[in-house]
């Protein structure tokens, strides 16, 4: 027989021993397809008896069962997972367990119909968004892209299963992700497109480098769209092209949030920070003299918008920066672990919203709207 084969073979045994050493039913969920094994444990598709909410089980050999020292490894994977699982260590078999937030990409591919602009630029930016954390904190992914990517009614997430002793190079699986995005869309022109087929090949360093190109691509698709929406708007026989395109500059905009930090934007001679806190959730920003206090004023926020008189003062301070008291913003900056370059893309980020919007207020001046 060739190696192939014996590799078959071997793999049908294993599966049958694992199958037979662990309970069908296991604190009230049903095992059902494996999905993955590594030395000390396996994972399972499943569902819950009582809901029947769909599951992921991930399972102590037994020879492991009463093993504390695996027991303390697998739990420390856990401050990693994005979303996390649960552990269960006392009573019954100890196991982690996830609630299935959706349906991995691997059973939606190959599609029919190439996937929305939306999607991909989620997908990628939620791929690229994990396995940042996960490099960072010295571990990887060690499955498929495919089979942990899910989509769900809360968004495209990446999930992490902590494979016991897995290898891989960060970068080849950012390429592997980046094979994903590309194939829901092989013929598209757009700017995720154009960087995921780069991608394939030719892989960032870093996660992180990779979000930053993301938001790049996106602010300068975001700025081409602007100038066609500024003027389309002059022409009354092309309202109903304007208002396509002023929707889907309001999708772009909502799809991709602005970078997550704390940052320092300028610091006065005597008394007072100016502090600007982001994130998906919003950005606000206040005079304060501790770096860490709370911040009292939203410059904006996914439902209301961006607030001009609050960015133009943020703006502002930015760009007078110098003229204030340089040494205490750097030890501002340091205390909050930021730097000038990221400082620097979130204001080019505003920057963007107040075009977006002055774009809008022309749009509704001619009769469109988003």
């Amino acid at each position: 027989m060739s190696a192939t084969a014996d590799r078959a073979l071997l793999d049908d045994r294993d599966r049958d021993r694992v199958d037979s050493e662990l309970p069908r039913t296991i604190d009230g969920a049903r095992r059902g397809r494996l999905l993955a094994r590594d030395a000390v444990s396996t994972t399972w598709e499943a569902f819950s008896v009582e809901t029947g909410a769909r599951l992921w089980l991930r399972c102590l050999r037994p020879r492991w069962r009463d093993d504390a020292a695996v027991r303390r490894r697998l739990r420390a994977g856990l401050a990693l997972a994005v979303p996390g699982p649960l552990w269960w260590g006392d009573g019954g078999w100890p196991h982690m367990r996830w609630e299935r937030p959706g349906q991995p990409l691997a059973e939606l591919l190959p599609v029919d119909e190439p996937a929305p602009l939306a999607m991909r630029i989620q997908l990628l930016a939620a791929g690229l968004g994990t396995l940042d954390r996960l490099h960072r904190g010295g571990a990887v992914l060690g499955e498929p892209v495919g089979e942990v990517l899910v989509v769900g009614g809360q968004g495209p997430r990446l999930l992490w299963r902590d494979p016991f002793g897995a290898e891989a190079d960060p970068r080849d699986e950012l390429a592997a992700l980046a094979r994903i995005v590309t194939a829901l869309a092989p013929d598209a022109g757009d700017p995720v497109a154009v960087l995921a087929r780069a991608w394939t090949e030719d892989p960032p360093l870093a996660a992180a480098d990779g979000l930053v190109l993301l938001r790049r691509a996106m602010g300068a698709a975001l700025l081409r769209r602007r100038h066609a929406l500024v003027l389309l708007a002059r022409n009354t026989q092309r309202r109903s092209r304007v208002a396509r395109l002023a929707r889907a500059v309001g999708a772009l905009e909502r799809v991709l949030p602005p970078p997550a930090l704390r940052c320092c934007v300028r610091a006065e001679h005597f008394a007072g920070l100016v502090i600007v806190a982001s994130g998906p959730d919003g950005v606000h920003c206040g005079t304060v003299d501790d770096p860490q206090a709370e911040l009292d004023q939203c410059v904006w926020s996914p439902e209301q918008g961006l607030d001009p008189v609050a960015n133009r003062q943020v703006l502002r301070a930015w760009n007078r920066r110098k003229g204030g008291a340089e040494d205490r913003r750097a030890v501002a900056q340091a205390a909050l672990a930021a730097d000038d370059p990221t400082t620097r893309a979130l204001m080019r980020w505003l920057s963007a919203m107040a075009r977006l919007r002055s774009a809008r207020m022309l749009l509704d001046l001619d009769g469109g709207s988003l």
